[in-house]
């Protein structure tokens, strides 16, 4: 109704002030009651897909004035409010009825410093086994340029691939540091300074890795630990720690794209004569999204269930199903006609892709009423480790926003951490016992 302008970023502009405006509304009415209220998994999706999408245009976008024209801005407008509508409006869909039948193990610092140990070397397993461990050369290979470390993973993977899937539990190590550093008294100020270098280690290698959805999940994990298990919460801590991350992400976001090509190593080396932007910018995830719009169905037939049977089963490694799926019938590059990049068009173009607008809609809803359900168990998580696991679901939900064929694979660290959880607390329980 308001969105105006002469230039494609200008008529986004408008839009991204006053959604932008109403969030902060929204957030300062919820912690009114519970300043918790705001660490929660459907405040995470909806800043999630705030930032992929018209966060950019707060600032400057000549380079999208280039790319896109009027025509796609408004269809790009025209999704995301379906899309934005409904994840707010499927968020409330969940009532729950019943306080039982799930039941998360609370394991004491001690034990969750443990569980802490046991994932670290199974996430930098595929790194530390490419450069025969040498952490020295895993360091020095990870600044390189994207995608050239020995470890980058083939396109139809193999039994490498079973190691490599272990990686996806760095998601864990900065949520297990949030609840270890508000326990450091009791696990004790050597043992938290330990802590510290795997954690930095998995932020450093999600920062020089220069994709950034994966730092902004590192990021989450970390400060929803760190908030939920704080004994004491008040308002101006959570707007304290959320500035500063907000910062560190803005910040870390405009360099990754600067370097990912050319690595982190060369750019600090040549930074003097690096073409840098003059302004921030995510994606253009709305140039994707409003093309998108217009290309489906006009000369591309939509893919239906396709898409959602592909994200279903991206989990399932090729080293056991040799037949799964490649690629879908019509990608989002070949839509668009692009090469020699990956191209990000959030839930919202995946969705449209599938089953035009009502796919977005039901997507939405669906994503929106897994955030609903999601608040609901964490309310029921007891304990420091029962609230990283809770909390280690928010890189998930953050990744969905970004695409849907990620969302099942990114759910497994969640999993994996209430298995290894509930089977330390089983050996104790068996040893005491004894």
């Amino acid at each position: 109704m308001v969105a105006t302008g002469q230039t494609p970023a200008e008529y986004l502009a408008v839009p991204a002030y006053l959604i932008g405006l109403g969030i902060i509304l929204a957030a300062l009415a919820e912690s009114t009651g519970n300043i918790r209220n705001l660490v929660r998994a459907d405040w995470v999706a909806i800043l999630a897909l705030y930032g992929l999408t018209l966060a950019e245009f707060l600032f400057q976008q000549p380079e999208f004035n280039e790319r896109s024209n009027m025509l796609e801005a408004e269809r790009a407008l025209r999704l995301f409010t379906l899309g934005f509508l409904s994840l707010v409006a499927g968020r409330h869909l969940f009532v729950g009825r019943t306080s039982t039948g799930f039941h998360i193990s609370n394991l004491s610092p001690r034990l969750s410093l443990t569980v802490f140990w046991i994932i670290v070397p199974l996430a930098f397993a595929a790194e530390l086994w490419a450069v025969k461990f040498n952490l020295f050369a895993m360091i020095d290979a990870q600044m390189g340029p994207r995608f050239s470390q020995p470890w980058s993973r083939g396109q139809l993977g193999g039994l490498y691939s079973l190691l490599y899937e272990l990686g996806l539990f760095k998601y864990a190590i900065p949520a297990l540091a949030g609840v270890l550093l508000n326990s450091w008294r009791r696990i004790g100020l050597f043992n938290l300074a330990l802590v510290l270098f795997p954690t930095l280690l998995t932020l450093f290698f999600g920062f020089c890795g220069g994709t950034r959805n994966v730092f902004a999940a590192y990021l989450a994990g970390f400060v929803g630990t760190f908030l939920l298990t704080q004994p004491r919460l008040s308002f101006t801590r959570v707007a304290t720690v959320g500035i500063c991350a907000g910062v560190i992400f803005m910040s870390a976001s405009y360099y990754m794209l600067e370097f990912r090509n050319i690595g982190f190593k060369r750019f600090v080396s040549a930074y003097d004569v690096v073409d840098t932007r003059d302004t921030f910018y995510v994606d253009y995830n709305m140039w994707a999204i409003g093309k998108l719009g217009l290309l489906f169905p006009a000369r591309h037939q939509h893919i239906g269930l396709e898409l959602y049977w592909h994200a279903l089963t991206k989990p399932v490694p090729r080293a056991i199903w040799s037949g799964k799926p490649i690629d879908l019938t019509t990608s989002i590059e070949g839509a668009l006609e692009v090469e020699g990049l990956t191209v990000s068009t959030t839930f919202i173009g995946e969705s449209f892709m599938a089953f035009g607008e009502f796919g977005v809609v039901i997507t939405g809803l669906f994503l929106g009423f897994v955030c609903g359900w999601w608040n609901y168990m964490g309310g029921r998580m007891r304990g420091g480790y029962g609230q990283l696991v809770y909390a280690s679901g928010f890189a998930a939900i953050a990744i969905a926003m970004r695409s849907l064929m990620f969302f099942t694979t990114n759910m497994l660290p969640t999993i994996g951490l209430v298995v290894l959880g509930h089977w330390i607390n089983q050996s104790v329980q068996s040893r005491n016992r004894k």
